[in-house]
């Protein structure tokens, strides 16, 4: 099963609650977004991670939190904002010393990261920031943090 597979899940779960998930991302801020992350975090968006936020830009499911292009109101609850990429990435790097990591996502166990420089996909605890997995790919990456929030 794709990550879209279980992101249409999410999106059914969501509807039957009266919640929705976030609208996709534009071309235009995908395109400052790719700049950002070149700028602020000397990398680029690894494979995979535009075409998700095409269908989603960011998630607030269960637990998980899948960051988007910018920081936004979360869909269907104005009041709260959903961080972006660049910023959580910023403070990730800078409280687990982990300087070519970009954040993709999170949960209260884990955080899902692309390692830029040695090119590898990895779930790291939380605190320990030690390896849990090292999907092969964005889409197994994002697979198992879904996974994991449709689970709970």
């Amino acid at each position: 099963m794709s990550y879209l597979d279980l992101l249409a899940r999410v999106e059914t779960e969501a509807r039957r609650y009266g919640a929705t998930v976030q609208p996709p991302c534009s071309e235009p801020n995908l395109d400052r977004l790719r700049a950002r992350v070149q700028a602020e975090l000397g990398c680029g968006l690894p494979a995979g991670h535009a075409e998700l936020l095409r269908h989603a830009d960011g998630l607030n499911w269960n637990g998980l939190y899948l960051h988007p292009s910018a920081t936004a109101p979360i869909a269907g609850r104005p009041e709260h904002m959903l961080a972006d990429v660049v910023a959580c990435t910023l403070d990730f790097r800078a409280t687990a010393g982990i300087a070519d990591a970009l954040v993709v996502g999170e949960d209260s166990l884990d955080v899902y990261l692309w390692r830029a420089h040695a090119e590898r996909f990895q779930i790291l605890d939380r605190v320990a920031t030690s390896l849990v997995e090292q999907p092969r790919s964005f889409d197994a990456l994002v697979t198992a943090a879904l996974r994991r929030c449709l689970a709970q």
